[in-house]
């Protein structure tokens, strides 16, 4: 089915997005209606419960991938937050956030990894969680953030214990609209202008 929708969908459609710099959002209706993302969500948070594979997901994304790598990148964007709440998240966080990836339009959410700097090492990371009562605070800047100006939802890694390497590695829920979240200009790589990635930065943003 995902083969057919990249030769059949997205292939024709890849030069277009490029040059024109975007993604028409009826062509991410068109891919949400697949239900991919919700099909691994389960039932009592409105998915459908089904088992989610590794080998699955990656079958997926290289058959989007044969349609064209940005458009790719750009449908699957919100697993980018979805999955690690699944597969990491706690109850609470489940009941209120999966449910929104159930419903009929696409869902726009994100992660802020990437930061801008060479030899971008994601176990000695730049952007820090600081401890302050019972919040945390967040500074720092990312980039190559997916749909950065339309999401709603951002999962941001953060060192939260300095010198502790991968081990001292979070993440953080992030909701559009928070104080101290700011979505820079768009990024510019070729071969991938249908995808908008931002660059953001966090001032003091209280978690």
């Amino acid at each position: 089915m995902v083969r057919r929708f990249a030769a059949d969908i997205v292939r024709p459609n890849a030069h277009d997005c490029e040059e024109d710099k975007g993604i028409p959002d009826d062509l991410l209706a068109k891919f949400w209606e697949l239900g991919l993302i919700t099909n691994s969500i389960p039932e009592d948070c409105g998915g459908y419960g089904y088992e989610r594979s590794a080998l699955t997901g990656a079958l997926i994304a290289e058959a989007l991938a044969y349609g064209d790598l940005g458009l790719a990148l750009a449908m699957l964007s919100p697993t980018l937050f979805a999955y690690p709440i699944l597969e990491m998240g706690t109850d609470e966080q489940m009941k209120k956030y999966l449910p929104q990836f159930c419903g009929e339009a696409f869902k726009f959410a994100t992660a802020a990894l990437m930061e801008p700097r060479v030899a971008f090492d994601p176990s000695m990371l730049k952007t820090m969680a600081r401890r302050e009562g019972e919040e945390y605070v967040l500074n720092g800047e990312k980039c190559l953030v997916p749909f950065a100006d339309r999401a709603d939802l951002f999962l941001v890694f953060a060192a939260a214990s300095p010198g502790a390497g991968i081990a001292g590695v979070e993440a953080y829920i992030v909701e559009k609209g928070t104080e101290g979240l700011q979505v820079g200009d768009r990024e510019k790589y070729m071969g991938l202008n249908a995808l908008p990635l931002h660059k953001v930065t966090f001032v003091a943003v209280s978690y």
